[in-house]
């Protein structure tokens, strides 16, 4: 079982544990598989993480922290946002539904660009 934070749900995942709001009322139940709405609800109701069934190991754990903090590095987050400027460079910035897919583009390229690094990383270690 690992705690997972809401932004690194992901769909498939199982929960290893009831969710329950500030009540105390089940929202989720301990078994089910997260879909995209299944998340997105979760963030609506405020759940900032939840525990998750997992066979990874302590590795996967430290990578996933590896992950996170390279996405907070500011030159890293500044080349993922150039690269974004540039597929968004024909767009109407100003108009809301581009400003929240913009969002979205860049927290998805982030994360892979990090994960990519994270993982790159790991495979040269391990090939020495």
């Amino acid at each position: 079982m690992v705690k997972i934070k809401n932004e690194q749900l992901k769909e498939g995942m199982m929960l290893a544990g009831d969710v329950k709001d500030r009540s105390g009322r089940i929202l989720l139940r301990e078994g089910v598989t997260l879909t995209a709405k299944a998340i997105t609800t979760l963030k609506a109701w405020g759940v900032v993480a939840v525990d998750v069934q997992s066979d990874s190991s302590d590795e996967d754990a430290a990578t996933l922290d590896e992950i996170e903090s390279l996405k907070k590095d500011e030159v890293f987050q500044q080349t993922v946002e150039e690269d974004v400027n540039r597929q968004f460079a024909a767009q109407d910035t100003g108009q809301p539904i581009i400003q929240e897919l913009y969002q979205v583009i860049y927290d998805y390229n982030l994360h892979k660009a990090a994960e990519k690094a994270i993982r790159g990383r790991h495979g040269d270690e391990n090939n020495t």
